[in-house]
Protein backbone atom coordinates (compact mmCIF):
# COMPACT_ATOMS: atom_id res chain seq x y z
CA UNK A 1 0.00 0.00 0.00
CA UNK A 2 1.34 3.57 -0.84
CA UNK A 3 1.21 6.00 2.41
CA UNK A 4 -0.07 9.32 1.48
CA UNK A 5 2.38 12.55 2.33
CA UNK A 6 0.84 14.85 4.62
CA UNK A 7 -0.45 17.38 1.86
CA UNK A 8 -2.08 14.52 0.51
CA UNK A 9 -3.97 13.36 3.79
CA UNK A 10 -4.24 17.26 4.68
CA UNK A 11 -5.82 17.26 1.10
CA UNK A 12 -8.13 14.43 1.97
CA UNK A 13 -9.32 15.41 5.41
CA UNK A 14 -10.28 18.64 3.86
CA UNK A 15 -12.14 17.40 1.33
CA UNK A 16 -13.80 14.91 3.54
CA UNK A 17 -14.80 17.77 5.69
CA UNK A 18 -16.22 20.18 2.90
CA UNK A 19 -18.42 16.59 2.15
CA UNK A 20 -19.34 16.54 6.19
CA UNK A 21 -19.92 20.20 5.93
CA UNK A 22 -22.32 20.14 2.82
CA UNK A 23 -23.89 17.25 4.33
CA UNK A 24 -24.71 19.03 7.52
CA UNK A 25 -26.10 21.83 5.63
CA UNK A 26 -27.92 19.78 4.02
CA UNK A 27 -29.55 17.94 6.83
CA UNK A 28 -30.25 21.23 8.87
CA UNK A 29 -32.19 22.50 5.73
CA UNK A 30 -33.82 19.31 5.62
CA UNK A 31 -34.96 19.93 9.51
CA UNK A 32 -35.69 22.99 9.30
CA UNK A 33 -38.27 22.37 6.71
CA UNK A 34 -39.27 19.63 8.17
CA UNK A 35 -39.87 21.30 11.64
CA UNK A 36 -41.95 24.70 9.04
CA UNK A 37 -43.66 21.68 7.58
CA UNK A 38 -45.02 20.47 10.97
CA UNK A 39 -45.51 23.81 12.59
CA UNK A 40 -47.74 24.90 9.13
CA UNK A 41 -49.58 21.30 9.64
CA UNK A 42 -50.54 22.38 13.54
CA UNK A 43 -51.43 25.75 12.90
CA UNK A 44 -53.74 24.41 10.22
CA UNK A 45 -55.50 21.90 12.80
CA UNK A 46 -55.25 24.50 15.19
CA UNK A 47 -57.62 26.71 12.84
CA UNK A 48 -59.78 24.03 11.44
CA UNK A 49 -60.52 23.17 15.08
CA UNK A 50 -61.22 26.73 16.41
CA UNK A 51 -63.67 26.51 12.86
CA UNK A 52 -64.92 23.85 14.45
CA UNK A 53 -65.68 24.82 17.80
CA UNK A 54 -66.95 28.27 16.93
CA UNK A 55 -69.56 26.67 14.32
CA UNK A 56 -70.26 24.01 17.51
CA UNK A 57 -70.88 27.28 19.75
CA UNK A 58 -73.20 28.82 17.06
CA UNK A 59 -75.06 25.62 16.42
CA UNK A 60 -75.77 25.34 20.88
CA UNK A 61 -76.42 28.61 20.83
CA UNK A 62 -79.16 28.02 17.71
CA UNK A 63 -80.47 25.10 19.70
CA UNK A 64 -80.85 26.87 22.83
CA UNK A 65 -83.14 29.63 21.36
CA UNK A 66 -84.96 26.92 19.66
CA UNK A 67 -85.45 24.86 23.07
CA UNK A 68 -86.39 28.25 24.41
CA UNK A 69 -88.80 29.59 21.99
CA UNK A 70 -90.38 26.18 22.04
CA UNK A 71 -90.53 26.03 26.09
CA UNK A 72 -92.27 29.52 26.09
CA UNK A 73 -94.75 28.09 23.12
CA UNK A 74 -95.70 25.67 25.08
CA UNK A 75 -96.63 27.40 28.44
CA UNK A 76 -98.49 29.84 26.62
CA UNK A 77 -100.33 26.91 25.38
CA UNK A 78 -100.41 25.42 28.52
CA UNK A 79 -101.94 28.75 30.33
CA UNK A 80 -104.26 29.31 27.74
CA UNK A 81 -105.28 25.80 27.84
CA UNK A 82 -106.05 26.00 31.43
CA UNK A 83 -108.20 29.08 30.94
CA UNK A 84 -110.47 27.30 28.84
CA UNK A 85 -110.84 24.60 30.96
CA UNK A 86 -111.45 26.75 33.80
CA UNK A 87 -113.94 28.99 31.66
CA UNK A 88 -115.58 25.06 30.76
CA UNK A 89 -115.61 24.36 34.25
CA UNK A 90 -117.43 27.18 35.47
CA UNK A 91 -119.58 26.77 32.84
CA UNK A 92 -120.84 23.13 33.42
CA UNK A 93 -120.71 24.20 37.55
CA UNK A 94 -123.49 27.51 36.44
CA UNK A 95 -125.48 24.81 34.05
CA UNK A 96 -125.56 22.52 37.34
CA UNK A 97 -126.61 25.10 39.58
CA UNK A 98 -129.21 25.79 36.96
CA UNK A 99 -130.58 22.81 36.70
CA UNK A 100 -130.41 22.02 40.27
CA UNK A 101 -132.46 25.16 40.93
CA UNK A 102 -135.14 24.08 38.06
CA UNK A 103 -135.30 20.45 39.97
CA UNK A 104 -136.13 22.46 43.21
CA UNK A 105 -138.17 24.37 42.04
CA UNK A 106 -140.06 21.73 39.73
CA UNK A 107 -139.78 19.48 43.43
CA UNK A 108 -141.37 22.60 45.41
CA UNK A 109 -145.02 22.66 43.93
CA UNK A 110 -145.11 18.87 44.70
CA UNK A 111 -144.88 19.48 48.47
Amino acid sequence: MKQLSETEQLQQALTENRYLMGTISTMRTELENIRFETERRFQETIALANSEIIQLKSTIQELRNEMERKTFDFQEKLVKEQGIHRDELQQFQQTIQLLRDKLEEMKAPLR
